[in-house]
């Protein structure tokens, strides 16, 4: 038995052994708590149902008073002596008020106790058996599920525990579930997980209980991280305890208030020793805790949603581009329909028409050529044309579409020859043009295509017209890289 002297100057025994768990429970101690976490209360409490100047001085005084070499200077004392001075006449009537405002009092004070009315968590010293002076020494306190503590002597006053084994032998791993790495799984009704290797997984607050069946508070862990850390845990001899994040956040730093979130914070408040999931190393999260060895690279996958496919109106267009149309409907089309128009006129006026009607005196008359091209648009002129300008014009679209209407057909061999070579044109537009039109009548998912994070939808949506949404996970890597993204173009 070794003995340990408390600040009162207490001798308290122990077994020998190098570490021990010491909770002080003298009553100075208590009260001091008591004076702690349900002062306040109690003195909020009575000072709405009491008109008292001493307690209404306490509820508006910033400091209350605290533990002192004199017992009647704690605040729950001091309370319940002014307690004794009221009239119990005067408060018998406000007794249920009383209860009432103290049952509201407690429920706002959360953290302090559970459901059934105790702790949430002890508080607890750790003692640490040292030599040569032979004695405990305080080195740690396990405050509100805390734990802190400074340098171990171990046996043979040693600064690390005996070879063969681990510094920790009980180790809190909060994880985030990501197939195939990590994956939840509901457990069976006697609490177990199955397949083997799957361990028990906490989802819920941390007072959850022990019943180990309840799915809204406990699942089953298992995956490729899983098995790893199984194999860990035979080789280097620990126990761990494995709970999800409460956040379910990956973690990230909020730029205003500098503080993180999700698996970054639970590492950082030392509420977990380490995090066992597929957690993205970035130049921030390395800044703030410290990495293992990657496992695996990963990258960046934009995920778009599908359209339903549909033919559109204008999908009988596509074959060709816009200018292609132009060019072929509105420029070809037309100046063949105007040289064949000229060729016939021309044909016509230099043959018959200059022979059988500008004879004078047995000698052809030479006209000007300006009064050939005034000959166009006279009425009495166009009457021995075989063609008009809107024949022509109706003969070039019948010979492109194939179409079986009524045409009048040029008489000169020079018109003859230049609608032959139109029609051989068309012939090979439109082979060209049915050919390509089965690839486009067909219906396909459309969908964005995004050339990557840097597409100027994405860095500048509000360009579009409505402005073009996109969501990813919060606090995670992607969120990070994006922003630094942003801030450098």
């Amino acid at each position: 038995m070794k003995t340990y002297t408390g600040k009162k100057s207490r001798a308290y025994n122990f077994v020998f052994q190098s570490f021990t768990l010491y909770n002080d429970v003298t009553r100075d101690t208590v009260l001091a708590r008591f004076d702690k976490h349900i002062g306040p209360i109690l003195i909020n409490a009575f000072s709405k149902i009491t008109h008292l100047d001493e307690l209404k001085q306490w509820n508006t005084n910033a400091t209350i008073p605290r533990c002192t070499s004199t017992r009647n200077q704690f605040t729950c004392v001091r309370l319940f002596n002014t307690s004794k001075a009221l009239n119990q006449s005067v408060l018998k009537h406000k007794y249920p008020d009383l209860y009432h405002l103290l049952k509201d009092e407690f429920k706002r004070a959360s953290g302090i106790f559970q459901q059934d009315g105790l702790a949430v968590a002890g508080n607890y010293s750790v003692l640490n058996f040292q030599l040569p002076a032979k004695e405990w020494k305080k080195i740690g306190e396990y405050i509100n599920s805390t734990l802190t503590i400074a340098d171990i002597q171990w046996p043979g006053e040693r600064s690390k525990p005996p070879p063969g084994k681990p510094v920790i032998y009980y180790l809190r791993v909060v994880t985030l579930e990501e197939a195939p790495f990590v994956m939840l799984k509901e457990p069976s009704t006697d609490g177990k997980c199955q397949p083997p290797g799957s361990v028990i997984c906490r989802v819920g607050p941390e007072n959850s209980g022990a019943n180990h069946s309840d799915p809204q508070h406990y699942q089953c862990c298992s995956g490729f991280y899983i098995d790893i850390f199984n194999i860990l845990k035979d080789r280097l001899k620990f126990e761990f305890e494995l709970y999800r994040v409460p956040d379910g956040i990956w973690g990230g730093r909020n730029p205003i208030t500098n503080k993180w979130n999700g698996l970054v914070a639970e590492l950082l408040e030392n509420r977990a020793d380490l995090t066992l999931t597929s957690l993205k190393v970035t130049t921030e999260r390395s800044l703030a805790i410290d990495f293992s060895v990657p496992l695996m690279e990963t990258g960046i996958a934009l995920i778009v949603s599908l359209k339903p496919g549909a033919i559109s109106t204008t999908a009988f267009l596509k074959p060709y581009d816009y200018r292609i149309w132009i060019l072929i409907l509105l420029v070809t089309l037309h100046g063949v329909a105007i040289m064949v128009f000229l060729f016939e006129y021309f044909q016509k006026r230099f043959t018959t028409y200059l022979i059988d009607h500008n004879m004078q005196n047995g000698q052809v008359v030479d006209n000007k050529p300006w009064q050939h091209i005034l000959d166009l648009f006279r009425p009495e002129r166009k009457k021995d044309l075989n063609i008009t300008f809107f024949q022509s014009v109706w003969l070039s679209w019948v010979i492109l579409f194939r179409a079986p209407a009524k045409v009048n057909n040029p008489k000169g061999f020079t018109s003859k020859f230049m609608a032959n070579i139109w029609a051989c044109f068309c012939l090979a537009f439109t082979a060209s043009y049915t050919a390509n039109l089965a690839a486009f009548m067909i219906t396909k998912d459309d969908y964005f295509r995004l050339s990557g994070i840097t597409d100027h939808r994405i860095t500048n949506p509000h360009s579009l017209k409505p402005p073009f949404r996109f969501g990813t996970i919060p606090n995670g890597v992607i969120v990070l890289d994006f922003s630094f993204i942003i801030r450098n173009l």
